[in-house]
């Protein structure tokens, strides 16, 4: 009776649950042989779900495990024991060698093992190999769970270490832009005052703060002074390039009496009549100078000319002055 509990107590089960309807099934003996296949399928009887064998296994030392809930959440240190348990077990039988009664006993619960799923009892004389299995499946569940563990510390490093040295290139980043704008925007001026500077420098304003900054540029502007200049001689008569009846010539010199080269000026032109003034206007360098140009010279003259749509007689005086 003692060899036949012992015989009891050193039978270890293997069983697998489904992960579908969570039924448990025992594998027979042969079975362990196959487990070593990681591709090893099996199909549940109660809901027909196949399923890997290797990924639901659950090994048990009595009976009484099969209404005890396995799951993978079980501590390795509860397994530990387990196994230990039995192995404790297992080394006392076999200290003790079995008498033919009791090696009978064990043939024929070796025999009596049921089909495939169907909860069969895994004879002793292959507990050794189930025992072997047994520490292959807990091998490679610590494995998976150092594996799963790794990934997390090494992205909290990667997280800290990038944390730490992003505020250099970022600080850089924001540095090299913010100097790239600042240049742009340096250069867009620049531009502005460069292709607008005849126009500016007329303006006083404009004038006296460019002015300030070429004393420090060390650059010089040209001067935009309407006093140093001077119309005489204005004249006008019935027109020679159009038609005499209706259009009437002016003509007068601007002198630049500076010793500065002056912008050329705009010239504001009141026309009167016998009785009041007839009309006004404002003539642009380019309407009244024969060629292009911006600048006047130093002491220099400039006649011009221009057509104005009125006859002679309409005309009893013209005044003109400069302007910018």
């Amino acid at each position: 009776m003692n060899t036949a509990s012992g015989l009891d107590d050193m039978t270890t089960r293997i069983k697998t649950q489904c992960p579908s309807c969570q039924v448990y099934f025992e594998l027979n003996a042969e079975l362990p042989e196959l487990l070593q296949r990681p591709s090893t399928q099996m199909r549940c009887a109660h809901c027909q779900h196949n399923f890997l064998v290797n990924e639901h296994l659950v090994v048990s030392a009595n009976d009484d495990s099969l209404n005890n809930t396995v799951t993978p959440d079980d501590s390795a240190h509860s397994d530990n024991n387990w196994l230990e348990e039995l192995l404790s077990k297992h080394n006392s039988h076999h200290d003790k060698p079995l008498g033919h009664a009791q090696a009978q006993s064990a043939d024929q619960s070796a025999s009596q093992s049921t089909p495939y799923l169907t909860q069969p009892v895994l004879p002793a004389n292959k507990v050794d190999k189930a025992l072997s299995n047994q520490y292959l499946y807990q091998d490679l569940a610590q494995r998976n769970l150092a594996q799963d563990r790794v990934p997390r510390y090494v992205a909290q490093d990667d997280e800290t270490r990038s944390g730490h040295y992003d505020d250099g290139p970022q600080s850089v980043a924001i540095l090299l832009w913010s100097a790239g704008c600042l240049v742009l925007t340096l250069s867009l001026f620049a531009q502005y005052i460069i292709f607008n500077l005849n126009t500016l420098i007329k303006d006083p304003d404009y004038a006296a703060r460019l002015e300030a900054v070429c004393v420090i540029a060390a650059c010089r502007l040209p001067s935009a002074d309407l006093d140093a200049f001077v119309i005489s001689d204005p004249v006008f008569r019935a027109s020679k390039i159009k038609a005499a009846t209706a259009y009437s010539d002016v003509q007068a010199t601007l002198s630049n009496q500076s010793a500065e080269t002056q912008l050329v000026p705009s010239l504001r032109v009141s026309i009167y009549g016998s009785d009041a003034l007839v009309g006004e206007f404002i003539a642009l360098p380019e309407d009244y100078l024969m060629t292009r140009q911006s600048q006047l010279s130093a002491n220099y003259s400039q006649p011009f000319m221009f057509t104005i749509p009125l006859t002679r007689q309409q005309i009893d005086r013209i005044t003109i002055e400069p302007i910018y």
